[in-house]
């Protein structure tokens, strides 16, 4: 028997625009944001692992990548939101925060799906819908500018 296991890899910068409200606390502060992002693809690869399991067992080839760039669209949009939770110091605070992205489209370049050679002909590989969406979480640390007007930098003269 022939198999291929199929890996995409699809990077996107996003532009995102939203709004985070604070639910102000003396020590402890929970917020919650939305909002919406554009994305702009900066790189599509396919990697293609074919194994082949006969009488003297199983054998694996060379795994290959492919640029795929043209069967993956070159904008995403979609929303954003997440919940989250500081502690805050007198000039500081350390946070944690969990989100969540969803595109409101496919990502996958209809009027290509199937004139790649590559790998519709040689890997049976034709891109289904894909639907860009995950689930974060991050921790976080930050310094508030006051604290650079109380304690100001020193200055050195140039001589």
């Amino acid at each position: 028997t022939l198999r291929f296991d199929f890996k995409h890899n699809i990077r996107y910068i996003d532009l995102p625009v939203g709004i985070k409200y604070i639910f102000q606390g003396e020590k402890i502060s929970p917020f919650i944001h939305v909002g919406v992002y554009y994305g702009l693809r900066e790189n599509s690869t396919t990697y293609i692992r074919k194994t082949e399991t006969g009488l003297f067992g199983e054998f694996e080839f060379e795994d290959e990548a492919l640029g795929t760039d043209s069967t993956v669209l070159f904008s995403n949009v979609g929303a954003f939101g997440g919940i989250g939770l500081t502690y805050n110091f007198k000039y500081s605070k350390i946070g944690i925060e969990a989100g969540y992205r969803y595109g409101f489209h496919t990502v996958t370049n209809k009027s290509y799906r199937y004139k790649s050679n590559t790998l519709s002909g040689k890997y049976y590989d034709i891109p289904d819908d894909m639907r860009l969406m995950n689930l974060s979480v991050a921790l976080f640390y930050s310094i508030s500018l006051k604290c650079v007007k109380k304690y100001p930098l020193p200055q050195y003269r140039d001589y």
